[in-house]
């Protein structure tokens, strides 16, 4: 198996069109073809049903697929890694975040003013889930204690919930229900593995299916979409925040606690085994410590 034969394969499952897939990777339809053959023989199963001149991705296919989205991926990201070390000499911290991470970029921006040789890597949900290797990621960032698994954790901080709403359903109070949200057309933002994002959910448990116009599984998309004034969004404050400055349509409201949404949620970061830790990432570990104090859950 080869690396050629991935891309090809890769191709052929993007475009199921054996002319398109040759242009794009650079190679004669009879390479691709013989390529594809090779690597379906080795593997023992037909990754496409054929119907004439058209290739269809079968259920192995689909299986295989995310296999090789996988080793893309962390090629991808080793090239990088490579690139950033022999060209700036910085060392990378990698956070995935499960949950919002806006309200650790000042610390990490203290903290690179003070260490010029080392970079930060925010990497999705959505990242995380399609590679299946937390190993990759030196912390995670969730208000999920069961996302954290064994790993040693700390809380950073306790996250109250907002609402993002179009200003045209202000109604003067200072904070809204979630029952107030009803009427408004509803942006959410979950990865693709996710039955249901959490907001979502607290809007279910609360007795009501919000009107959702809009749904991606990538957060600047959903930002992009409030960001036209139309829709709303249930997001932490410090997301709230920054989103309702960046247009004058949009108004930033706390929520109103009740038993299915309390003010206040626990971000949690957790880390890998610290005999893992790179010399950078457990300094910076030592660093979140010290400068809130904090003492491991």
């Amino acid at each position: 198996m080869t690396l050629q034969q991935l891309e090809c394969f890769h191709a052929l499952a993007k475009t199921q069109n054996i002319t398109k897939s040759a242009e794009e990777i650079h190679v004669s339809q009879p390479a691709l073809s013989s390529m594809l053959k090779a690597l379906e023989s080795e593997l023992g199963v037909s990754l496409f049903d054929r119907k004439g001149r058209t290739i269809v991705l079968n259920n192995a296919g689909t299986e295989f697929l995310k296999s090789v989205n996988s080793i893309f991926d962390i090629l991808g990201r080793y090239q990088q890694k490579t690139i950033m070390a022999s060209h700036e000499k910085r060392t990378e911290i990698v956070i995935g975040a499960y949950s919002t991470e806006s309200g650790l970029v000042s610390l990490i921006d203290k903290y690179m003013e003070m260490h010029s040789n080392v970079s930060f890597r925010i990497v999705s949900h959505q990242y995380i889930t399609r590679v299946n290797s937390e190993d990759m990621i030196d912390f995670l960032i969730s208000s999920n204690p069961e996302e954290h698994k064994n790993r040693p954790q700390l809380k950073l901080w306790a996250a109250q919930s907002y609402a993002i709403i179009p200003k045209s359903y202000l109604t003067g109070k200072p904070t809204i229900s979630l029952h107030d949200l009803v009427e408004i057309p509803f942006a959410f933002c979950s990865a693709p593995n996710v039955a249901l994002p959490r907001s979502l959910n607290i809007c279910k448990e609360a007795g009501f299916s919000p009107d959702i116009c809009y749904f991606a599984d990538e957060r600047y998309s959903v930002l992009l979409m409030l960001l036209q004034g139309n829709c709303a969004a249930i997001v932490p404050k410090e997301d709230a925040e920054v989103i309702s400055s960046l247009s004058d349509k949009l108004a930033a409201l706390p929520i109103e606690e009740t038993m299915h949404l309390p003010s206040f949620t626990d971000v949690i970061i957790s880390w890998k085994d610290s005999s893992d830790l790179s010399p950078s990432a457990l300094d910076f570990l030592n660093y979140i410590q010290a400068e809130y104090k904090f003492n491991q859950i």
